[in-house]
């Protein structure tokens, strides 16, 4: 397990380097990457201890980064919210 544990921290340290960069497109392929990895993972534990992998915070990350990439190509994002008139 520790040989995946490594592949997927050795993902997000790219994933933060291309971020640095200013390479959105790359962020995103790798946090990608270690979200697959994680999702192949259970969860573990022994006695009172467990260890549960998350991928949630890896998709706000790519939320983020999407975001940052269109706002670099002069796109924006905008969230519109309809609620159908006679319905709270």
């Amino acid at each position: 397990m520790s040989g995946r544990a490594t592949t997927i921290n050795g993902k997000i340290d790219l994933a933060i380097t291309a971020q640095e960069s200013g390479d959105y497109s790359s962020a995103i392929a790798y946090l990608l990457s270690a979200k697959m990895l994680i999702a192949g993972l259970p969860d573990s534990g022994h006695g009172d201890n467990t260890l549960k992998w998350r991928g949630g915070e890896i998709d706000a990350m790519i939320v983020d980064l999407r975001k940052m990439k269109a706002a670099s190509t002069g796109m924006q994002f905008q969230t519109i919210e309809y609620t159908r008139p006679g319905t709270s």
